[in-house]
């Protein structure tokens, strides 16, 4: 899939972080993506809720290098009233040549990898 089609139907800076990882060459951000009709996961949004949020993995694989990505110990989060901890909403997502950058409170990070793909848990 490209990277316009992974995104579809997705609202990129209202999807809450609420943690990442690296495995080998395997970067994972996990996030509430906010959905928007047009996007084959999207439902009905939940009571309370102004739009469709679903628990998903922004998974980028192939990595060879990361640059920016702060560690989650030194980043300021958020408590929610539920006691969920986050780390404020991804301010943007781009593609580059080679890569991806993305922006958050976890810093201005720049990901030399070969694809990025959206994983929906299949928790609510």
């Amino acid at each position: 899939m490209s990277f316009e089609s992974e995104l579809t139907g997705v609202m990129i800076d209202d999807c809450f972080v609420y943690g990442w990882r690296q495995v080998a060459e395997v970067l994972i951000f996990e996030i509430d993506a906010s959905l928007w009709p047009g996007n084959p996961h999207h439902e009905k949004p939940r009571a309370g809720e102004w739009t469709c949020y679903k628990r998903a993995e922004l998974v980028f694989s192939g990595v060879r290098e990361v640059s920016g990505l702060l560690p989650m110990q030194i980043v300021r989060s958020n408590t929610d009233h539920d006691g969920t901890i986050d780390y404020d909403t991804i301010e943007g997502l781009t593609e580059i040549p080679g890569g991806f950058g993305i922006i958050g409170d976890f810093g201005d990070v720049t990901i030399m990898a070969e694809r990025m793909q959206l994983e929906f848990s299949t928790q609510a």
